[in-house]
Parts: C-alpha cells; structure tokens; sequence
C-alpha cells in the first residue's frame, strides 16, 4: 500500500509538472504574439507558429499520462479531481496557444504597420492583462489557491471590458478618414484571440478551485 501512494503521489506530481510546462510555453506564446504585432517582428511570430507544435504535443502527452493514472490507479475524491483538472486545463491551454499561433500568422501576412498610436496603446493594455491572467491562472493551479483563481475570474471582466473599448475605439475611428483605420481592423481580429485565451485563462482558474475546493466549473465552458 505504501509503494501504491507514493507510486501515485510520483504520478500526479509528474502531471501537474508536465501541465506547468506546458503553461510555461503558452504563456511565451503568447506575450510574443503580442510584442510581435506591436512591433511587426514576423521572425518572432514565426517562431511562435513553430512553439505551437511543442504546445501540441505536450497536450497529448498529458491526456495520456491522466488516462495511464486513471487505469492504474482508480483514484476518487479529491484525488479525481486533481486528475481531472490537470486534463481540462491542457484543453483550454491548447486552445489558447492556437489562437496565439493565429495572432502570429496576422503578423506574418503583414499586421504591425500603421497601426495608431490609440489602437496600440488598447491593444498594449490587453495584451498584458491577458498575459497576467495566464500566470495568476498557472500560479493558482500549482498552489491550489482558490483566492488566487476567484482573482483571474474577477479580472476577466477586466479583459473584456478593455477588449470592448478597443472595440468601439476603432469602429468610430473607421467612420472618419484615417490612414491607419485599415490596420487597425484588423488589429481587432487580434485583441479577438487575445480575449479568447483570457476566456481559456479563467476557465483554468476554475479548475483550480475545482481541483481544490470541489466547486465544479460552470455548465458553459468559455471558448
């Protein structure tokens, strides 16, 4: 029996180490999407397009390491749980490294020149409120702190708020004649992906609290 627990203590430790370096790459992912646009760097987002591959095989290799534990050990509670958080959480960072992949191809196909000064600075905004709940979201799964995870959830609003002025900042500026308008639209194709992943953020501080506190995540699942 003790050779079982410290077997499954060794598994689920190598589970949630594999998920926080799978974060840990999402998380460069995506602040260099960002920094590429703001600075039309297309040799940075092609080297983002290629992370995603890694991105893409840490994921599998975590759903098999949860179906491996699954089979062998049959955990329940809380146990369960951890399990169970560690696989929806690779889901959701999978997810959100796509749509950094999709920020970097704009990049590539030209999106980082004439962008205004206004839409930039929104976008700037964004950028880093979305990077920072990637690592309060990864901070609170390791430590398992629901205070923590109830922050990333409060400050979703945040993102969204922030992503709806960019919004509505260059909508009005594309109704008067602007050499930068053109960029900027597209631009907000971009501020689009970024407020997904804060979606996929909060969706793995709900994980956290789950995997903490039992408290299921919501019914509808942000995407």
């Amino acid at each position: 029996m003790e050779h079982t627990l410290k077997s499954f203590d060794q598994a689920l430790d190598g589970l949630l180490a594999a998920t926080v370096r799978m974060a840990e790459k999402v998380h460069m992912m995506v602040s260099d999407a960002g920094r590429a646009i703001l600075s039309g760097d297309s040799e940075l987002a092609r080297q983002v397009v290629e992370h995603d591959l890694a991105v893409d095989r840490d994921f599998e290799a975590i759903r098999a390491q949860c179906l491996a534990i699954l089979a062998r050990f049959h955990p329940v509670a809380r146990d369960l749980r951890q399990v169970m958080a560690m696989e929806h959480s690779s889901g959701d960072l999978e997810r959100a490294a796509d749509h950094a992949k999709g920020m970097a191809k704009r990049v590539i196909a030209g999106l980082g020149a004439d962008i205004s000064d206004e839409a930039r600075g929104q976008f700037s905004r964004l950028h880093k409120a979305v990077v920072g709940a990637i690592e309060d979201a990864t901070d609170a799964l390791v430590r398992r702190d629901p205070e923590l995870a109830q922050k990333v959830v409060r400050d979703d609003r945040q993102i969204d708020a922030i992503h709806d002025d960019l919004f509505h900042l260059v909508v009005a500026a594309a109704k008067r004649p602007s050499a930068g308008v053109s960029a900027d639209v597209h631009l907000l194709f971009a501020a689009k992906s970024l407020e997904r992943i804060g979606d996929h953020a909060t969706n793995v501080a709900e994980e956290a609290m789950f995997m903490s506190e039992g408290a299921a995540p919501s019914a509808t699942r942000k995407e």
